[in-house]
């Protein structure tokens, strides 16, 4: 229903743009790939309760989670831990097996 790909809408033709060099194609090639009306930006909130207007849980469950804070600068990636490989001999849990 929103397919954001773009932050504003004078954006519109630069995400074409993109989108053909993704595809390896010219704009004249493109047919219906692009975002021809230019409507696939962030929308404001009161844009969006109209096009939600018919469920508007969704625009509740939005509220709620934009109070949730993170940071892209809190990921990170955990190893598993492999274990040791010291004493062992013969076999996988160092019976002599």
């Amino acid at each position: 229903m929103n397919n954001v790909t773009y932050h504003a809408p004078h954006r519109h033709w630069l995400q074409n743009v993109l989108t053909c060099i993704r595809l390896g194609i010219t704009l004249d090639r493109t047919g219906r790939r692009l975002d021809a009306a230019g409507v696939n930006h962030l929308k404001p909130p009161e844009d969006m309760a109209l096009l939600f207007v018919h469920c508007p849980d969704a625009i509740d469950e939005t509220a709620r989670l934009s109070r949730v804070h993170f940071s892209l600068d809190q990921l990170r990636y955990n190893y598993p831990k492999r274990p040791s490989t010291l004493g062992r001999t013969k076999g996988r849990y160092n019976d002599g097996e």
